[in-house]
């Protein structure tokens, strides 16, 4: 009899336990699906890629020693600024790699971090609770983004920051010179991206806003059926619904030349290239 209860007094020990584990949950598996997770990521002048056991590869300008990540492990998404690499880890927290001019690569204490971008010189986080975090070059305030909150995604070039919040409508601070950060009357926005002097807005139909100031981007206002776009120095891509690829702006390095582009997964621009991922 004393046998008998001990064994049911160790198995209600053990769903106890077990009980108290599962409810424990991992801050990044709540995000699965909003925060932006990148497979790829292309800096000026290299490019990375997440690889499946959460190990990192980079080829290309390795200058500050932005391609030097072949030790990371346990990396669930990458991206890259101008000339250095990050990579958020499972745990929360996130590393970063290569030049530290601006303090851009100071990420060794975040945590509870979901997703990170890099809008060239300066690295942005978002965290578990909604709220960002940032560093690096900071001239038109685009590292203030304490009063952001209720964020769900991200984005970043060099002189703004993006947050798309939960409830489908858009922040945006930094250099404001061509209207890139006019974003507060959006709404049902699902996805967003930033470029060099405006910011983009993907809406739950697949159709795309865009804050500038003159008409020049009004050929990306008529594309459809958008699942992300990738902005860089001077051209834009766009991955569709169907696995194919949209392309806009300069082409001089052959950069846009994306039609024959199909069964696509991910998408990355650096200053003059673009890498896509197939599925």
């Amino acid at each position: 009899m004393k046998t008998l209860k001990k064994s049911v007094s160790l198995i209600l020990v053990l769903l106890l336990i077990l009980a108290l584990f599962s409810g424990c949950s991992n801050p990044l598996s709540e995000w699965e699906g909003k925060a932006e997770r990148n497979t790829i990521a292309a800096g000026y002048y290299h490019t990375v890629a997440l690889k499946e056991d959460g190990t990192v590869a980079a080829v290309g300008n390795n200058e500050f020693g932005q391609c030097n990540v072949s030790d990371w492990k346990n990396i669930v998404s990458v991206a890259a600024g101008a000339y250095y690499t990050i990579g958020l880890k499972a745990d929360g927290t996130v590393l970063a790699i290569g030049d530290n001019e601006y303090g851009q690569c100071d990420v060794s204490d975040w945590k509870n971090i979901v997703s990170v971008v890099s809008g060239g010189y300066h690295t942005v986080g978002l965290k578990a609770d909604g709220t960002l975090i940032a560093v690096g070059y900071d001239l038109d305030f685009q590292c203030s983004v304490g009063e952001i909150k209720n964020a769900v995604k991200i984005a970043a070039d060099f002189g703004h920051t993006m947050a798309l919040k939960a409830d489908g409508t858009v922040m945006a601070i930094g250099n404001n010179d061509s209207s890139q950060c006019e974003v507060s009357s959006w709404k049902d926005i699902i996805s967003i991206d930033a470029g060099r002097d405006y910011s983009v807005g993907i809406k739950n139909d697949g159709t795309l806003l865009i804050a500038n100031n003159g008409s020049k981007y009004d050929e990306m206002k008529e594309w459809k059926n958008v699942k992300k776009v990738s902005s860089s120095y001077s051209h834009a891509i766009a991955l569709k619904e169907d696995g194919t690829l949209l392309a806009f702006g300069n082409n001089a390095s052959l950069q846009c030349e994306t039609e024959d582009y199909n069964d696509i997964a991910d998408i990355a621009t650096g200053s003059f290239h673009t890498v896509a991922l197939k599925k």
